[in-house]
């Protein structure tokens, strides 16, 4: 928390209802992705950056007895195709959205399409891999047997020529307009599972098993323009400008017999899909890359070394994704490539609209957003549905996106809504606080508004003892909290847009609060009990030590005061303490009981008439600086022995130890009678035997537990023996 400014004062007069209860103002920020994740959207989306914008409108637009749209192609007139599975129908959706449909297969899945310039369209199927032709009078033929299981993409050129991608075993074929195709290229892998046709007439491909990116000559030859960490190359977008869009598909876990993506499950026995008998197709799984040339069917040998990434390449490059880690890579035309995107998600579609990427994943069927030019990402939204698995744009700029598990259409709109709010975490500021100011960054081009919106209470979660939403604050610049004194506080902010083709941005929101200053505590105080020490040093200096707290975290002062037993007042220490321990020299006081007073006082961090105290008095403990006293005298004894009885006393601490001398002799320890030093009073009884004749000194030292040192003696005569 900072300190307490004149500045602070002012914004929050309007909260404060009296100075004494004040306290030190601190700030409450919400202003990364981190922060905004934890609040609630609704008609809002957050992008990587933190921003919050209004989201486009996703609306569904249709249902298909299907369980998966794997693919859709659009006429002149708008009439959508969309290939299904698992019973490999094709559909018509007429521009208003009603479906019907137009071909049921022999296939379980209809994977791909592509449509000629009279209607004509071609469809890409598994198990059989066949390339079906479905002309626009509705006659049907087969138009080209691959000899493979699937057929996954399929693409039209200019000249009518078409180009399908298959597997198991990676091949693509070159299909003339009469239904004449050959092989093109022929890879090691087990799938090639992409196409995309540029503008200039490349064509591009991409594989399973080593996440290569090929580019194909119209004589078979292809050069590797792209080796990804990931295993498979999903799908591939050209766009006008040359760029090459590439998503990846790795599932977290692939298992034996499921095709690549894992958005299927394998085939069950009897399916009358090859492989099935034997528990499922062939196993999908990466194949150990090689430095051996791949051969293509022309004999020529594509390149394997990836495309430079004139330095602008991610650490994806270098470094081995973690499993279902996938990522979305920008091919300049010059070959230079850029990670755009990267997600625990499978890259299952992509579209461009309004010069953004559109990127369809799975398994929790989120649309993203993606400006790759300022690197900044949106989810737009999360449907119901498992996996979003293909996007076509229509000639109005609205996408249509298929899904899957079951199959639905959805149509996304090229405006964004019209209203939208998000609804913040719910801070707690730890105790009852006074709100202050609300500020918010936000950028509202003219048709625009971001207003604020806030409500607090003093449980965790929001229920009717609540205050009610506020009025919406609409100055970012002077708006204040309308809300009493409590302990937790949420804000809602309210996007709107008069202009479908415009969003306001928000970037930030702080509050302003100020806890209620309360009294810190002395917790507890600690001065060493001289009665319970060994006597063996004696020091004038007491170390004291003390716990504390402040409930506002304010930084603390401290008065020592001392007060003997009889004295009527505390006597102040010098200087006040800022560390929790202090060195007292008894020296400098009589003997006798005390008690230390601690206070604390939180004066750093409020102003004069708001600093609050606590305090801790100590137990008794005693300061002694007086020996205890020592009384040695004769008692009775037998003929040639000598019996000394001691008598020590001390009035403020435990005797500890005593120990005698005979004629400047050893020191020799010495126990009470009792056997046991536990009081400030004891009495010793020792005997000298041997003595000889004359006079003697005994000398006594009594040591009590501050180390004070009393001494007695006492001289005597011993006689000699016969006289």
């Amino acid at each position: 928390m900072g300190k307490f400014k004149t500045v602070a004062l002012t914004i929050l007069a309007c909260c404060v209802v009296a100075t004494a209860l004040a306290g030190k103002v601190d700030t409450w920020r919400q202003q990364t992705p981190q922060d905004f994740e934890k609040g609630k959207t609704k008609g809002v989306v957050i992008s990587d950056r933190g921003q919050i914008r209004l989201s486009r409108e996703l609306k569904p637009w249709s249902d298909l007895a299907a369980a998966f749209v794997w693919d859709m192609v659009q006429d002149k007139d708008g009439n959508l195709f969309v290939a299904t599975g698992e019973e490999g129908k094709i559909f018509k959706v007429t521009p208003d959205g009603k479906s019907s449909l137009l071909f049921d297969s022999d296939e379980q899945h209809v994977f791909t399409l592509a449509i000629a310039p009279d209607g004509t369209l071609f469809a890409g199927t598994a198990p059989g891999g066949l390339v079906l032709k479905i002309a626009a009078d509705g006659k049907q033929t087969t138009h080209f047997k691959t000899g493979k299981s699937y057929v996954w993409k399929i693409v039209l050129d200019a000249a009518g020529t078409l180009y399908a991608a298959t597997g198991t075993k990676a091949e693509i074929f070159k299909i003339a307009p009469d239904g004449q195709g050959a092989s093109l290229f022929a890879a090691k892998q087990n799938h090639m599972l992409s196409l995309a046709l540029a503008k200039d007439g490349s064509l591009y491909a991409g594989c399973d098993g080593d996440g290569l990116i090929f580019k194909i000559s119209q004589q078979g030859k292809a050069f590797v323009v792209y080796d990804a960490n990931q295993d498979e190359i999903h799908t591939l977008l050209a766009a006008d400008d040359g760029t090459l869009y590439a998503g990846t598909s790795q599932p977290a876990q692939q298992l034996p017999g499921r095709p690549p993506g894992g958005l299927l499950p394998p085939p069950m026995p009897g399916s009358g899909i090859p492989g099935a008998s034997g528990g499922g197709f062939e196993s999908s799984t990466k194949s150990e890359k090689s430095d051996a040339p791949t051969k293509t069917q022309t004999g020529t040998t594509p390149s394997t070394r990836p495309a430079s990434d004139g330095g602008q390449a991610s650490s994806a490059s270098t470094q081995r994704p973690q499993p279902g880690q996938n990522a979305i890579f920008r091919i300049s035309p010059d070959g230079s490539v850029r990670e755009v995107f990267q997600d625990r998600v499978l890259v299952l579609s992509l579209a461009q609209q309004n010069q953004r990427l559109l990127v369809g994943t799975g398994q929790s069927g989120q649309l993203f957003d993606l400006d790759d030019q300022n690197r900044e990402r949106s989810e737009i939204a999360r449907l119901d549905h498992g996996v979003i698995t293909c996007m076509t744009r229509r000639p109005d700029g609205t996408v249509i996106i298929g899904a899957g598990d079951p199959g639905k259409l959805f149509t996304l709109t090229t405006g964004y809504a019209a209203k939208g709010t998000f609804e913040s975490q719910v801070f707690d500021a730890g105790m009852i606080s006074r709100w202050g100011a609300i500020r918010w960054q936000a950028d509202a081009p003219d048709g625009t508004t971001v207003t604020l919106a806030v409500r607090s209470g003093n449980v965790k979660s929001p229920d009717d003892t609540w205050t009610d939403w506020s009025q919406e604050q609409i100055d970012p610049q002077t708006a204040t909290v309308p809300c009493p004194a409590s302990r937790f506080i949420q804000f809602r902010a309210t996007l709107a847009s008069a202009r479908a083709e415009l969003s306001p941005t928000l970037r930030s929101v702080m509050v302003r609060y100020m806890t209620v200053n309360l009294p810190p505590e002395v917790t507890k105080v600690d001065v060493p009990d001289v009665g319970e020490g060994d006597g063996s040093s004696r020091t004038a200096k007491l170390k004291i030590k003390w716990d504390s707290r402040d409930p506002n975290n304010d930084e603390l002062e401290y008065t020592l005061s001392i007060r003997k037993e009889g004295w009527k007042g505390w006597v102040k220490l010098p200087d006040k303490q800022t560390k929790k321990e202090f060195e007292w020299d008894t020296d400098s006081v009589p003997d006798g009981y005390y008690r230390v007073r601690i206070e604390a006082a939180d004066r750093a961090d409020n102003p004069p008439d708001s600093m609050l105290t606590g305090s801790r008095e100590s137990a008794l403990f005693a300061v002694d600086h007086t020996p205890p006293g020592v009384e040695v005298k004769a008692s009775d004894a037998k003929p040639g022995e000598f019996v000394c009885e001691v008598r020590g006393n001390d009035s403020l601490t435990r005797i500890v130890g005593s120990s005698y001398s005979i004629d400047s002799g050893s020191w020799t320890k010495i126990f009470p009678v009792d056997q046991i030093f536990d009081s400030k009073s004891e009495t010793f009884r020792f005997t000298l035997a041997d003595l000889k004749p004359g006079s003697h000194v005994v000398m006594v030292r009594i040591v009590d537990g501050a180390g004070n040192v009393g001494t007695g003696d006492l001289v005597f005569a011993v006689e000699a023996v016969g006289k």
